[in-house]
Formats: structure tokens, sequence, C-alpha cells
């Protein structure tokens, strides 16, 4: 049946984006500290730029509200201001307590304003087919939301898949195409009882994308859940705002349960709605979902694939690769590790990841491309008192006044301006020159130009250890008081 065009012309729908997760189910390429949402998997964009541009016409939809980690407060900024959208509220958690809690805040801060905001949950991590089709959804969802329906949508469950949540079709909702009330909802099954919803035909997958009131979310989270209403309340109260920043305040907002939106709310309601998905939807949950995304056989210039069928390889490092004879296998190379995995296994990289972290192996949760607001490093090379890093400044970009108690160091500019400071002297480099920074001498760095600056800093000293920066001063209020008082 052909979908409506949206009629909601004059109703402005809320974005909520999550990009908090540190999901490591594409590893080696999605890590703790850089997890997929960050990452152009699919597109030349990162799935969080691609989330926030389909929502990105100021007709229907409001800037987004961002709902992410404190690490990553800067990196969403810097990809939301690289495609020219507006970041004009990024919340950031202060501890991880999932998803009820977290959309919590953000309902919280729009009811300020409009207790009736009408609120679009949505993952950064997903990619939909159809933007049409998803709009047309939304605009349905939205019909049903302002009847005071909690809405999410459900995605026709074509193959028997076990990672998923179910949700029940139950009786149509009038006056919504496509739209239902929910019977119920149903927890990742097993193989054989996800056959037989399959074969049921009135299951579908549960997407992880809600739309509802912000007035109505926080009634049901308050008659199901109340202290995380409270707690939510008062982390607001006694944080911070400013800048298009919200920090709530750590101590109240650890107080409230970690719980997800499912258990809290969506399964206990009796105003839970579905409107079906039919815009071509993938949580991109494993190597195998990414291939199916990819074509056959998918391989860059960097990649050689001799009598090899069904077999998807990616290089995140420009190294060749060749593969002979491989059949249903993922092969995943970055610049510090390696995946090899036949397709039916790719869902156990977690236990990979659980065992090099048992290992207390960096490579488990820390990428090589180490980011920061001011701009990259990655090590090069490490010796026993000596290591060498190659360090990128964004245009822009400030690192902090500090000082190491255990290392000199040596810049050499590759290429772009540098303002470098030393002690009291302060001057303009370029490409091929270099500075000595001895042993806790104050120094600085920053881009003044409009081009990215490249250097090699190679250290030198007992200690290398990223916990040797004493910072003074800050652009991005990276210091703490004690170091403050001693720079001023």
């Amino acid at each position: 049946m052909a979908r409506k065009k949206p009629s909601n012309n004059k109703v402005i729908v809320h974005p909520v984006i999550l990009c908090g997760g540190a999901g490591t189910r594409l590893w080696p390429v999605s890590r703790a500290d850089l997890p997929k949402q960050f990452l152009a998997m699919v597109t030349q964009r990162t799935m969080l730029q691609d989330t926030a541009l389909l929502v990105g016409d100021r007709s229907c939809y409001a800037a987004p509200t961002y709902l992410t980690g404190e690490d990553f407060r800067f990196l969403v900024e810097h990809q939301i201001k690289e495609i020219k959208q507006d970041a004009s509220l990024v919340i950031m958690e202060p501890v991880r307590r999932n998803t009820a809690p977290a959309i919590a805040l953000a309902a919280l801060s729009l009811a300020q304003h409009d207790p009736d905001a009408l609120m679009l949950v949505m993952p950064s991590d997903h990619v939909l087919e159809s933007k049409s089709r998803f709009h047309a959804c939304v605009a349905e969802a939205v019909i049903a939301a302002q009847r005071g329906y909690l809405v999410t949508f459900g995605m026709k469950a074509i193959r028997p898949e076990t990672g998923f949540g179910y949700i029940h079709e139950g009786p149509p909702l009038k006056g919504v195409e496509q739209g239902y009330k929910v019977q119920n909802f149903v927890e990742k099954p097993n193989r054989e009882t996800a056959q037989a919803y399959i074969d049921d035909g009135s299951y579908h997958w549960n997407s992880g994308m809600f739309l509802f009131k912000a007035s109505r979310y926080l009634a049901e989270l308050e008659q199901h859940h109340p202290g995380i209403v409270d707690a939510c309340k008062t982390a607001i109260e006694r944080g911070r705002r400013g800048g298009g920043m919200m920090c709530p305040e750590a101590k109240s907002f650890a107080m409230a349960k970690d719980i997800s939106i499912d258990y809290a709310v969506m399964e206990h309601t009796q105003r839970a709605a579905m409107v079906r998905g039919d815009f071509g939807w993938s949580d991109v949950g494993s190597w195998t979902a990414l291939a199916d995304l990819a074509d056959a056989d998918q391989c860059d210039d960097k990649v050689v694939l001799q009598d090899c069928t069904d077999t998807y390889v990616r290089s995140e490092c420009g190294r060749v690769i060749a593969a002979i004879g491989l059949e249903d296998y993922v092969v995943i190379d970055t610049v510090d590790a390696v995946l090899i995995a036949p397709k039916d296994h790719a869902q156990d990289v977690k236990n990979i990841v659980e065992r090099l972290r048992h290992r207390n192996q960096v490579e488990a949760d820390h990428q090589a491309c180490v980011h920061r607001p001011w701009g990259t490093y990655q090590g090069i090379h490490h010796g026993g008192m000596h290591q060498v890093k190659h360090i990128v400044v964004d245009p822009g970009g400030k690192l902090s006044a500090q000082y190491h108690h255990h290392r000199a160091e040596h810049w050499i500019i590759v290429s772009g301006e540098a303002q470098v400071t030393v002690g009291e002297e302060t001057k303009i480099m370029y490409e091929n020159e270099f500075v000595y920074i001895p042993v806790e001498a104050i120094h600085r760095l920053a881009n003044l130009s409009e081009q990215p600056l490249h250097l090699i800093e190679v250290q030198y000293g007992d200690y290398l250890g990223e916990d040797d920066i004493v910072r003074l001063d800050d652009i991005y209020g990276r210091i703490d008081a004690a170091h403050a008082a001693e720079w001023w």
C-alpha cells in the first residue's frame, strides 16, 4: 500500500539522538573509546552524521538533542559541526544508566519549554534505506503520539533473528496508517521461537526507536519508576548548563536505576502503540550485517580476492590484503588488530573483546588513533625510554598549557603552521622546523590556520604515560582548580 505524504507540516518533532554507547560488536574497527556511531561504517560520513542529516529538515524537525557520555562531548560537537548542523543541546550522562534515565533527562529538558513536545528517540548507529518512507512513518506516529500513545517502530521480521527483541502486533489504531496497539513485547527468543514468530506474521523486530510526548513519557516513568524521575530532576537542578551543554550532577544521576526504556516503560504501559516501519532498517549489529549492506565480495583497491565467495574484506590502514579460497568469511584489518571469522561466528567477536580485556590488552577498548578535542594523535614507535607520535591539530585547535615531570619532547613540523610556546617565548613555525621542550618546561601548541597541522613528536624520559601531563590552562575545560591556581 502506498504511503501518504507527511501531513504534519505544522507539527515540529524533537529528535533525541542516542550516541553514548560503547559498542564493540564491530571490533576491531569500533571500540569503547571510539564506537561505531562516530565512524564511517557505511557511507563516507559517520553514522552519527547520517542520523543527524536524516532529521535535518527544520520545517519538520527541531534541532536534535544529543545524549552522550562526557568522553564523547567534543566528538559530537565536532562531527555535527562538520556537516553544518546544529548541536544546540548536548546532554552528557555523567555515568551510564541505560536508556530509560537518559531519555528522562531529554524529556525533562524539553518539558521545561513545552511539556507536550513530541520526542523522536533514535539511535545514532542504525542504517535506514528509504528516507522518504521513514518520514512518512514518523508522520503516522505523530498522530498516535498526539493521542497519548507511546509509539515504537516495528520492523518486518524476515528471518529468525535471535539477537533482537520482538513486538507482537495487536488491534489496528484507527486513523493511523500501519498503526497498531502493542499486544506485548518479547525479549530475545531462541531460534525455534523466533521461527514461530516469523511463521505467525504478527511479530516485528523492535527497532529501538520511539515517538511520544515528553509529558506522557515522564508520567509513565513516574508511575513505574518514580525514583528515576526524582534522580534525573535532582541531577539537572544540581548540574551545569551553558553553551549548548547540559551536565547533570553525577552523584544524583547515579541514583537512577540502570534500566532500558523497554523494561522500565514500554513493557508496562497500557498506551504502547506500533507503526510498521517499511523503510528498510539494520542495526548494523555485526560484521555479517554490515556485509549484507555492502555489495557482494566488496573490496577496495588494496584488497585482492581470488576464488572467494560471499566474503567481506575491509582494510582500515591501507595495507594490501590478499585472500584465496574463502567462503562466507569476514576479514577486518586495522593498524593494530586483525579479525578473521566465518560469517556465522561474527557475533562471537564480543567474546574475543572480553578475552582481550581479561588479558589487559589495550587493543580491546582503545583505538591506535586517539581523539582529543583539538585533534588526534597516534603512536608510531615505542621504545624503552622513548616513543614517537604523529599529532594532527585541527584548524583552530589549541592544546593545553602544560608541562611534564618525567619527559622531554621534540616537535618536528611536517605540514601546516604552528604557534608554539615554550616558557616565555612564542613563535610561529612551519614545515621542516623543530623545537625542543625540556622536562618541566611550560609549553603550548596551537593551530591558528585554516588547514590541519601535522607534526611528529619524539618523547624521551623515564616515564612516558599520558598521566604525566600537568595542565595549567585549557580552552576545553580539562583542568582542576589546583593547577589553575598554579598557573595564574
